[in-house]
């Protein structure tokens, strides 16, 4: 058990060191967390008091129960990502 907590937070403390984060970096995440119960991804933008960007992306299922989910920090968004949000800072995405 202990081994998922640690995986976990090993991967939040990595995630937390990005300087610019990407498209690329999201997309993989969803596809390595998305199954064939997931019905929607949800994405939430913050711009943090320091000037960096937290980006939290969660899986729901059919049952509207969050399946995955994981916080992204950093210091700037790409291109791709910075128009998406361009409509507002919280994202649903129908799968």
């Amino acid at each position: 058990m202990w081994g998922w907590v640690f995986a976990g937070l090993a991967a939040g403390v990595a995630a937390m060191f990005l300087v610019k984060l990407t498209i690329k970096v999201i997309d993989e995440w969803v596809d390595q967390n998305v199954d064939e119960n997931s019905v929607r991804v949800e994405l939430l933008k913050e711009r943090l008091a320091g000037g960096n960007y937290s980006l939290v992306v969660g899986v729901f299922d059919r049952a509207e129960e969050l399946t995955a989910e994981e916080r992204f920090e950093a210091e700037d968004l790409d291109a791709e990502l910075a128009e998406l949000f361009e409509v507002g800072d919280h994202i649903y995405i129908e799968l």
